[in-house]
């Protein structure tokens, strides 16, 4: 078992090798074949995203970068100035495989908990390094052969000094996430080309060499219908400037390593994104830049669940470590409590995120089926919603067990609850999330996901007394989606939408805990151990299951036996599981 209180911080470890939970999820998603290769390089990235990747991240912190837009002659230049720091964590990162075409390098769960570990150091350079790979396979999809040929080869290459990196001009500052407001325009000139002029309001990795952003061409219809999707290079083939104007770069609460500007389109030249047939006009633009919104909400939920694990285990160490009147911070009670808390909802979006990791594999491959196909158009917004959420929840917790140095930014959890509060804005608000799902039910992805979590409910029910508490919770949350989508089916169109936040948030509490009650069953099975149904069973009591007095009363003995060995990653005996939840 893990001991925290022989570790001083969580910089310096190992962060593949101090985290049982994500060696678990390469167990069961990467197939043996490729296991053993998965796990030595996993190994090794661990060591780096814990060293020097997780070290350089406070320093950016404290220097972030700057924007130099004119010369000492007075030309415009619009440089981005990053600390030594932030081009070295660059390089290693894209050597280390973060880069566009290395994501094949690797089984898929395995390069997303390489991306996991990273959101653990610095949130801000995943969404550098991930929107590269997002820009290149959108032009890859949709960029004619000349447009293919002019753009990606520089965003191929093995070295980031010598590549291209990519960035996302969507939102304006009148549409905010509604991109059919768009009013930057875009024109067909004389010669062919299509020039574009507007200003963009967040622009995230503003200093990226080639730009994905949507504008409205000449003619076109206003809404959604009449924008288009368009790939802008920083620099002309010569080498001119292309008319992209950084204004300035934003202060922001957190994410300072990722610079995120105000830019103005000044006949900017432009490829149109629009498939083989190059229509401008086809109405399909947002619907174009949808298609990639799967992997961006799998970021930024990656990035929410990232904060948690390290918010849990930076607190779990500091616990272990500290005096207080009298006995370690972890030797009380209600701190017990918190860290259980943390962590039931750290180990519950790692298994909603490795779930979607699956489902977005299967469809890049293109061999899911309906109900799986269903299932993902539920399952992304509910897991982005919930681990962005959690990610602010669990490092306030941290926050408050370190006291008054948890304020303080020598400390580690300061940037963290600053880096948190982003990721809840970032590729859709939770009401955007929200109304998402109500958009996938109404395209009838409500019975497969039922079914699905109907199998888990049933399956954990035929798993023996160590599951039957959690089988009980989990049979009346099914329960109640299937009676809130049966009001939803025949309710006031109005009122199902002003309740649709509270709609997701029922169905991600009920997800969670089912997500996290199928790898209790891959546990106890692979491994006899029911460490993972009581932490399931203690979660599905606090969100689904309703407990007498809040539970106040319950005689359960999890904080008490069962403590050392959920928070340490122990063992525990089925008979044993069943002794720990009372009656």
């Amino acid at each position: 078992m893990i001991d925290y209180s022989a570790i001083d911080r969580a910089i310096g470890q190992n962060w593949f090798a101090a985290d049982p939970n994500l060696k678990l999820q390469i167990e069961r998603y990467v197939g043996e074949a490729d296991r053993a290769a998965a796990i030595e390089r996993l190994q090794q990235v661990g060591a780096q995203m814990g060293g020097v990747i997780a070290e350089n991240a406070d320093v950016i912190d404290r220097e972030p970068p700057v924007l130099r837009r004119y010369s000492r002659e007075g030309d415009e230049i619009n440089a981005v100035d990053h600390p030594a720091a932030g081009a070295d964590s660059r390089r290693i990162l894209w050597r280390l495989g973060l880069r566009y075409g290395a994501r094949g390098e690797l089984a898929p769960a395995a390069y997303l908990a390489l991306r996991y570990m990273l959101a653990q150091a610095d949130t801000g350079l995943l969404c550098a390094m991930g929107m590269t790979e997002s820009v290149a396979e959108l032009i890859e999809r949709y960029g004619d052969s000349s447009t293919c040929e002019a753009l990606l080869p520089k965003m191929r290459v093995a070295e980031w000094d010598e590549g291209h990196t990519g960035s996302m001009f969507i939102t304006e500052r009148a549409g905010g996430s509604d991109v059919g407001a768009a009013e930057t325009v875009a024109r067909l000139g004389d010669d062919g080309r299509w020039r574009l002029s507007g200003l963009k309001w967040f622009c995230s990795n503003v200093d990226g060499d080639v730009i994905a952003t949507v504008a409205r061409p000449e003619g076109a219809p206003a809404g959604v219908k009449g924008v288009a999707l368009f790939a802008v290079p920083r620099r002309r083939s010569d080498g001119s400037d292309n008319g992209v104007h950084i204004r300035r770069i934003k202060s922001k609460l957190g994410t300072r390593s990722v610079p995120t500007g105000e830019v103005e389109l000044d006949g900017a030249e432009a490829y149109l994104l629009a498939g083989a047939d190059g229509d401008a006009l086809d109405g399909r633009g947002v619907r174009r830049l949808m298609d990639m919104i799967t992997d961006s909400r799998l970021g930024v939920a990656l990035m929410g669940a990232g904060i948690a694990r390290r918010a849990f285990f930076e607190a779990a160490i500091y616990a272990s470590r500290r005096q207080a009147f009298g006995r370690r911070l972890v030797d009380h009670g209600m701190v017990r409590e918190q860290l259980l808390m943390m962590q039931s909802e750290v180990e519950g979006c790692a298994a909603m995120l490795f779930a979607c990791g699956e489902l977005a594999a299967g469809e890049r491959r293109g061999d899911l089926s309906d109900e799986q196909r269903g299932l993902s158009r539920m399952l992304v917004p509910l897991t982005k919603a919930r681990t962005c959420r959690r990610g602010i929840d669990v490092a306030s917790a941290a926050l408050e067990i370190y006291g008054g140095n948890g304020y303080i930014n020598d400390w580690p959890m300061a940037r963290q609850y600053r880096d948190a509060q982003c990721h809840t804005i970032w590729e859709g608000t939770e009401n955007i999330l929200a109304l998402d799902v109500l958009r996938a039910l109404k395209r009838d992805a409500g019975p497969p996901f039922v079914a699905a979590l109907s199998r888990t409910a049933r399956a954990v029910g035929e798993a023996g007394p160590a599951c039957a508490p959690l089988a009980k919770a989990l049979a009346a949350g099914v329960g109640q989606i299937g009676e809130v989508f049966g009001w939803a089916a025949s309710a006031d169109v109005a009122q199902v939408m002003t309740r649709a936040r509270r709609i997701a948030d029922l169905l991600a509490d009920v997800v969670q805990v089912s997500m996290l009650a199928e790898e209790a069953l891959f546990e106890l099975e692979a491994r006899g151990n029911a460490r993972k149904a009581v932490l399931a069973t203690w979660l599905a009591r606090q969100r689904i299951a309703a407990q007498p007095l809040r539970g106040i009363t319950s005689n359960d003995r999890i904080l008490d036996e069962g403590f050392e060995p959920l928070l340490r990653y122990g063992e525990i005996s089925a008979d044993a599981a069943a002794k720990l939840y009372g009656a």
